[in-house]
């Protein structure tokens, strides 16, 4: 699906850039405006999604009728009260990639800025698609998102996710050998569904994450909005 207007808010962006409570002067205030302008003159989300039944089998979860297990202790708390998961990838395409290594070789502070302004983006694609998904549903519950790379749960099982997905051909995404999405802004995730899913269930600690020790986010006394919503 594609998706062609999307509203960011700019302290998410002031948070990618690493700003907390700070002010910012009206140069860089100038160069978010621009670079938000510029993506939403020609965005072009997509977006692709599926729900599936799953079976949970010791520390793995089975997404039943297709060939993902997924292992891990996290991705098996996470979904502990569900009866089903969804799959979901999301992109803003190649062209974005081209603008940020451009600007990174010529304008390399709105090269910087542009980033983060696509990496909200991206993140507002994700809010979007999922609040499609949960008005659809009827009395169920959906958990965070929870992407490949997360805790325990291992990056490589990117390719096989794509692969049930389908999503080079219905949005073109893909990934290189090192399991890196391409585009670069892009996002894989699953989510939970199910009717005992509370609002404290949504809650992880950033602790489980895999980039607990490098955070830059966290080292600044903050959270990435990730875990905590």
């Amino acid at each position: 699906m594609l998706v062609n207007n999307l509203n960011v808010d700019i302290n998410e962006i002031l948070r990618y850039l690493g700003h907390k409570d700070q002010s910012i002067d009206e140069n860089t205030n100038e160069l978010i405006r621009e670079c938000i302008d510029e993506i939403q003159k020609d965005f072009g989300g997509k977006y692709v999604y599926n729900i599936y039944d799953i079976k949970t089998e010791k520390d793995t979860i089975k997404l039943l009728n297709t060939t993902i297990s997924l292992p891990g202790i996290n991705i098996s708390h996470h979904l502990k009260e569900c009866t089903k998961c969804i799959l979901m990838a999301v992109t803003l395409g190649s062209s974005i990639d081209r603008i940020i290594i451009y600007y990174m070789k010529e304008h390399i502070s709105k090269g910087i800025i542009y980033d983060a302004c696509s990496t909200a983006f991206v993140e507002a694609l994700c809010d979007f698609v999922e609040g499609e998904i949960s008005s659809s549903l009827e009395k169920n519950g959906l958990t965070t998102r929870f992407s490949p790379g997360y805790g325990d749960l291992p990056i490589s099982i990117q390719p096989e996710i794509l692969k049930v997905l389908d999503t080079y051909r219905k949005i073109g995404l893909a990934t290189n050998e090192s399991f890196i999405l391409t585009p670069r802004k892009s996002v894989t995730a699953i989510i939970g569904i199910g009717a005992n899913v509370r609002e404290s269930d949504k809650y992880t600690k950033c602790i489980q994450c895999i980039k607990h020790g490098t955070c830059s986010i966290r080292k600044e006394g903050d959270y990435c909005g990730v875990w905590f919503k």
